[in-house]
């Protein structure tokens, strides 16, 4: 006697499978795949995401989207890849400078285009220094304890 097929679970209760390289984020996201959708094979970029999300926790933590806010920012200004290692390392690999420019590019105290400059190193180190004034004086930002 043969057994009968073992029914498929419904849609909503089947894993997603593995997260879409570009895809926006979306609510049903985890933090892991969060991380490979932004991070989109970049190892450094990975990195600063899981760095970005531990300062969340300490340096922002009535922030809106709790330590999901840093992937927010980046998913909602298209930085992505390659580009988040480089505001990571813009930032001199300090997690907190990393989220003060996120921050500042979100109150429009930083104009898209300087960072883009920035970000493809083309800026003055003088214009470069300025972004990082401006992100260390974002003041939704604790300082570290």
């Amino acid at each position: 006697m043969a057994k009968s097929p073992k029914p498929k679970p419904p849609a909503w209760a089947r894993a997603a499978g593995a997260p879409r390289v570009g895809a926006p984020l979306d609510l049903t996201d985890t933090p892991a795949n969060a991380v490979l959708k932004l991070a989109e094979g970049d190892v450094a970029a990975a990195r600063a995401c899981i760095a970005l999300i531990e300062a969340s926790q300490r340096h922002d933590p009535g922030s809106e989207f709790g330590p999901f806010t840093p992937l927010v920012m980046l998913d909602r200004f298209k930085l992505r890849g390659r580009l988040i290692a480089r505001l990571h390392a813009l930032a001199g690999g300090d997690p907190r400078r990393t989220l003060g420019l996120l921050h500042a590019l979100r109150l429009g105290a930083i104009e898209p285009g300087e960072l883009a400059r920035a970000l493809a190193g083309q800026a003055p180190p003088e214009r470069r220094e300025a972004l990082l004034a401006v992100a260390d004086a974002v003041p939704v930002l604790k300082s570290a304890r």
